[in-house]
């Protein structure tokens, strides 16, 4: 399923978010250049990946329907 992307040149502001159907399907973060982003008031940039990863599998699995 085709989905809208803002996504973000190197000139651009991050992060980059891709939706589907009017909903979120994917943020991507640049990790290491920052911004600081966070969700449930938790930071996710800095993060080594593995936790990152655990995190929001973590989270999506709560939240899933």
């Amino acid at each position: 399923m085709a989905g809208r992307s803002d996504a973000a040149s190197p000139r651009e502001p991050w992060p980059q978010v891709i939706y589907s159907e009017d909903k979120v399907i994917c943020v991507a973060l640049r990790a290491v250049a920052g911004p600081q982003v966070y969700l449930a008031d938790v930071p996710l940039a800095g993060r080594k990946p593995e936790e990152a990863h655990q995190y929001l599998s973590d989270r999506t699995a709560e939240h899933s329907n």
